[in-house]
């Protein structure tokens, strides 16, 4: 079915293009709303918050009446004008826009429109012109695009500077504008981060109520899966129809659901921390001078102090959902009907809830600084443990040393003894070395001492072997200095080859 094409003079989203300085000047005061510096925030921050595109896909179910698709921001303009009066619950999430009608009959006009995150840390998943249409057709207050902005793809580590609640009064009487964010927490479902198996989550929540028009709006950013099916299952349940009082405690009741379970999981993190600091045993025995395996180390540290942060990020959390529960409750209590009795009384429920999981939140933290005490007495124990020990093997060591001294004095003295033997051998050897070369040259008979006959002189005769002596000698030399001369060679060669080897493997 498609939908009809609407003429109109004056369409409520002019000027969307400058949100939030379109706004009218009567409802927002200019001394009071930067609305041009403001605008230009939103500018600025448009790609990080919304996707890109102008392709849209919006399934439209007005149940017990019509449904249809819409996928184009043209048919989605026209709808807005032709339904805006439109006496029902709208919800839109994702790509998908659920359409619940109700009778004429119902005293509330409610509005509720679910804008969705791609991941945890993706923009939202709607283009900035749909959103600023949106937040001007609806004249969403200035203090909203704090909770907003707290969204979208992240560029930097996340941070809490966002403020949980954001309030303003109209001059026309019981009307008012509300805007606040709920933290929740849930089981992020990744095997590679076993060891802490819950994520921190946020949901986005603006609230205008018109009393000359008896409306309710309501735009949620972020809502869980489980919400988006509980309202879905409480708003086509025909024999319910749901107050603006309603609405707050679904969203309460969504974001309060899993913190028992997650303060548990905490305090179990600090059982276990506690248990092994207790268990601690005394790692030095000085009786045999042994160190065994330390059950206490830094990383047992370092798991305190995340426990820490956990502790005090989830205080915070819930600190601040208490406040914007409180807020909401005060709200309710300006009016006077059976359902603000109802929806005050279960407020409280939620708001004691709040401040329970805080208290037990403070009890862990007071026992996890004497738990951090007692790890960091043993940290300091096992400090002076260790110096001790070093003192010890230190001194071992310098027993050694000074023994090996010892020992390396003695082998001196010897080879000193042996040194001045060889030298008195060496000097004697000397002393008969020319006496015996001579005695061994004279017996070999190449040269011989000899008494002349005739005259009775002495005369000295040489052989002619000698020749044959010197020439063998000669040879015999020269062989000895090649063969010495090849061998050294070889051996520099060997040497040259290794360190090459080990210089280029």
């Amino acid at each position: 079915m498609s939908v009809p094409l609407v003429s109109t003079a004056a369409e409520p989203w002019d000027g969307w293009e400058r949100y939030p300085a379109n706004l009218p000047s009567s409802i927002f005061s200019p001394f009071v709303y930067d609305l041009d510096f403001i605008s230009e925030g939103l500018s600025q921050d448009s790609s990080r918050l919304f996707i890109a595109g102008e392709r849209i896909y919006i399934r439209v179910i007005e149940v017990g009446v019509r449904e249809f698709t819409i996928k184009s921001t043209q048919a989605l303009e026209n709808y807005l004008l032709e339904t805006c009066s439109f006496d029902g619950i709208r919800i839109l999430y994702g790509e998908y826009s659920i359409i619940f009608h109700r009778p004429s009959t119902l005293i509330l006009y409610i509005i509720s429109s679910m804008i969705l995150q791609q991941t945890s840390w993706g923009a939202l998943t709607i283009t900035g012109e749909a959103a600023q249409k949106l937040f001007s057709s609806l004249t969403v207050f200035p203090e909203f695009l704090t909770i907003l902005n707290a969204f979208g793809e992240r560029t930097c580590l996340q941070s809490d500077g966002h403020g949980s609640f954001q309030t303003v009064s109209h001059t026309q009487p019981k009307s008012f504008e509300c805007a606040y964010h709920l933290r929740r927490v849930e089981e992020h479902g990744r095997e590679e981060e076993s060891n802490n198996p819950w994520s921190i989550r946020q949901m986005g929540v603006y609230h205008k109520h018109d009393a000359k028009l008896g409306s309710h709006n309501f735009i949620l950013i972020n809502p869980p899966k489980h919400l988006k099916e509980r309202l879905t299952s409480l708003l086509t349940n025909s024999e319910v129809n749901p107050s603006w009082q309603d609405i707050h405690l679904v969203l309460f009741s969504s974001a309060s659901r899993n913190w028992p379970s997650y303060v548990s999981w905490i305090d179990e993190q600090f059982q276990e921390a506690k248990l092994n600091a207790h268990s601690a045993t005394n790692n030095y025995a000085p009786d045999t001078k042994s160190l065994r395996n330390p059950d206490i180390s830094i990383s047992d540290a370092q798991n305190i102090e995340l426990i820490r942060n956990n502790i005090c990020d989830t205080k915070r959390y819930l600190s601040s959902n208490y406040t914007v529960i409180s807020a909401i409750n005060d709200i309710i209590s300006q009016t006077y009907t059976p359902t603000t009795i109802r929806g005050n009384q279960h407020i409280i429920t939620h708001l004691n809830l709040a401040k329970e999981q805080v208290q037990r939140l403070s009890a862990i933290l007071e026992m996890l600084e004497s738990t951090s005490t007692l790890i960091h007495n043993i940290s300091e124990v096992r400090s002076l443990e260790a110096l001790e020990q070093n003192a010890y093997i230190a001194n071992e060591v310098s027993q050694r040393t000074e023994a090996g001294n010892q020992l390396t004095l003695r082998l001196m003295r010897k080879s000193y003894k042996d040194a001045h033997t060889l030298k008195m051998i060496t000097i004697v050897t000397l002393l008969y070395l020319p006496a015996s070369f001579i005695a061994q040259f004279l017996s070999a008979g190449y040269v011989t001492l000899r008494k002349e006959p005739t005259s009775g002189k002495l005369s000295l005769h040489v052989s002619e072997d000698i020749v044959i002596f010197v020439v063998l000698s000669v040879i015999f030399l020269g062989v000895t200095l090649g063969a010495w001369r090849v061998l050294e060679r070889k051996h520099m060669m060997d040497v040259i080859g290794r360190t090459f080897y080990l210089e280029n493997p």
